[in-house]
């Protein structure tokens, strides 16, 4: 069983930092000789039409330069067994939410002040923990105190910034 990180970015730029944490974290709980498998999303608009992804030759690093700087519609980086980061666009395969969405996905856990560390970057709309799946947001425009699900049972915490 997994443990989620449910982050919402307001645009490209503001998602970077985020994904940076989550993939030093990953890392670090990682195995050191594990390599990692990068692909860009190539489709977001129907999950059982084609291959959503390509691969993408180079480092981590490059990979995350190259989503700030150009238009690549997502990525994901493998760090380990069980353990990733997927970045959607906003309102892909048919979801309402106008956020990019970062999804971290560990087989250990994910410290809960790293929600705080999260919430405060820039242009954060939530980020959230959660067991075994991310929470179903997908119908929310945008993610907000009032509207969060607080009592999903999945949920671990959770911060908004309204």
């Amino acid at each position: 069983m997994g443990v989620v990180m449910d982050i919402g970015a307001n645009s490209r730029h503001s998602a970077v930092a985020p994904i940076q944490l989550l993939l030093d974290v990953l890392r670090s709980s990682a195995n050191a000789h594990d390599a990692c498998k990068l692909s860009t999303l190539t489709n977001a608009t129907d999950l059982g039409e084609m291959e959503l992804f390509a691969d993408f030759n180079g480092s981590p690093e490059q990979l995350i330069r190259e989503f700030a700087t150009t238009n690549i519609l997502g990525l994901k980086i493998d760090v380990a067994r069980y353990c990733f980061i997927c970045v959607w666009p906003p309102k892909c395969f048919g979801s309402a939410m106008g956020v990019w969405r970062i999804i971290g996905e560990t087989d250990k856990s994910w410290d809960e002040t790293l929600l705080d560390q999260i919430i405060d970057f820039p242009g954060i709309e939530h980020a959230a923990i959660s067991v075994d799946e991310a929470m179903d947001l997908e119908n929310l425009d945008h993610v907000n105190c009032e509207n969060f699900p607080w009592g999903h049972w999945r949920l671990i915490a959770a911060r908004t910034n309204s």
